[in-house]
């Protein structure tokens, strides 16, 4: 039994959608999992780890003709790391391989528009990048405590922060995401708030995020579009 009780943003969005299939999956629950993954390529978190390199804040004032091929290796590293873990467990067929050749092209080519569109929009400097948050829980009913598992396990949000950046005076959580496959607005002002729950100084008072429709009594929100090359499945935003 591990020490600390860990609640993690991916499961409030799963409880969100289907709590009995929350209930089967959770690491806190039944912790099922597929017995073959049905995904051939992680194409989101390859997008991600992309993106992290491309904003580590060590090298925020490097040449970004230097940073994008490193940014692009690490892309192709995670679909590579991601087909070697399937293919441990299985073989591919045709149809599996061909989707994995077709996302690893497209996922380059949405980078290399991404980072041409970047170039003349981010005026910024990058706090943290893909970053994990660990927050105590207070306890609704009793100030100054924070919530306990049953038994007496200590309960923490998790979550992760694809950017923090800095404008000026104020601190923006940067979501990178798929349209079809990205966070809620919601989302932004929890992470705020784990982030403000760490004892942070600074407080982070506006959010970037895609697709954004209304405000939340912390976070305003605002929207940067990019236009990437159109997939036959779906269509992709960036923030």
């Amino acid at each position: 039994m591990g020490w600390t009780l860990t609640l993690r943003s991916a499961e409030l969005e799963a409880f969100r959608r289907c709590p009995r299939a929350w209930d089967i999956g959770s690491r806190n629950r039944q912790n099922y999992v597929p017995i073959v993954p049905r995904e051939v390529i992680d194409f989101g978190r390859a997008i991600r780890d992309a993106l992290a390199v491309y904003y580590f804040p060590a090298m925020d004032d490097w040449n970004r003709m230097i940073v994008r091929p490193l940014a692009l290796h690490a892309f192709r590293r995670k679909v590579k790391e991601h087909r070697a873990s399937q293919e441990a467990r299985r073989s591919l067929d045709a149809a599996e391989i061909a989707l994995w050749t077709r996302y690893s092209a497209y996922g380059e080519r949405l980078l290399e528009r991404y980072f041409a569109w970047c170039a003349t929009v981010d005026d910024f400097e990058s706090v943290l990048s893909d970053h994990e948050l660990r927050a105590p829980i207070p306890d609704p009913f009793v100030a100054g405590r924070d919530l306990v598992a049953p038994d007496g396990r200590a309960l923490r949000y998790v979550s992760r922060l694809d950017q923090l950046i800095a404008e000026g005076d104020e601190l923006w959580i940067v979501h990178h995401r798929l349209a079809e496959a990205g966070r809620t607005v919601e989302g932004s002002s929890t992470i705020g708030w784990a982030y403000r729950r760490l004892g942070q100084r600074r407080s982070v008072t506006r959010s970037f995020a895609s697709q954004a429709t209304s405000t939340t009594s912390s976070a305003s929100t605002r929207c940067r579009q990019t236009s990437p090359p159109q997939s036959p499945t779906s269509s992709t935003g960036a923030t």
